[in-house]
């Protein structure tokens, strides 16, 4: 089967990756899948300090640099001893999360030597560590080539959600696929179990349910009727 304009476009590069997103987007929307809308609107806007960050935008980084004083003598962007630094920041700033938005990814990708991250608040501790380093400014150095590989995988992801939307709903060109919610959870969750995103369980009716609401509460509610039904006539012959 030729496969959809929209995939080629993005197999070839033929569009910018923020309209493949945003195709996505559309796409997600129509079949009912939250998570993938979601993981799209997050890849287009970026991600919020309060965001879980996907495995494949963290990086590790220890090129960190500083400008400011050694022993009265100014610097400029030199490397920091990693020595002036605990162990546990050490270790918490060397796990880096790439939060930007795919737009920004893409020029830190061809921008050299990347990306820096501002680190200045541990100016205090280098003080107080070295005895002798003052800084102005702390920056840690995100390649190049970090930024390449999020572009990358969020591209193949791209790929892998359209391919299986046209294998699951056909031609996808015409970005209105508006099928019924309850057709589309298996479709939707094969797609975030590949995509590596939340799948929604959808927990089916017992049998034991179905035939206490179409059977039992009916019968219930007829027996209750009749006996008030007949309370009812005694009381006004009562009266």
């Amino acid at each position: 089967m030729p496969k959809s304009q929209i995939i080629i476009d993005a197999v070839n590069g033929d569009v910018p990756i923020e309209k493949s997103l945003n195709r996505l987007q559309v796409l997600a929307h129509d079949v009912h899948n939250e998570e993938l809308e979601r993981w799209a609107e997050n890849e287009l806007t970026g991600y919020l300090g309060t965001d879980e960050v996907p495995d494949y935008r963290r990086t590790k980084s220890l090129n960190i640099t500083y400008s400011g004083f050694n022993l009265m003598v100014q610097v400029n962007n030199v490397p920091l001893p990693v020595g002036c630094l605990s162990s546990d920041t050490l270790d918490e700033i060397a796990d880096v999360p790439i939060r930007e938005d795919i737009l920004s990814v893409q020029k830190l990708s061809e921008a050299e030597p990347g990306g820096y991250r501002d680190l200045s608040f541990l100016a205090g501790e280098v003080l107080k560590k070295s005895g002798s380093i003052q800084c102005v400014s702390i920056r840690q150095l995100i390649p190049s080539s970090a930024y390449g590989k999020v572009l990358a995988e969020v591209n193949n992801r791209i790929i892998k959600a359209l391919m299986m939307l046209e294998d699951q709903h056909g031609k996808l060109d015409k970005l209105g696929i508006k099928v019924d919610a309850s057709k589309t959870v298996q479709g939707n969750v094969a797609i975030n179990e590949t995509l590596g995103l939340p799948v929604q369980i959808v927990e089916k009716e017992s049998w034991t349910s179905k035939v206490a609401w179409n059977i039992i509460i009916p019968i219930i509610t007829g027996i209750v009727g009749t006996v008030l039904g007949s309370l009812a006539i005694i009381c006004m012959g009562l009266g």
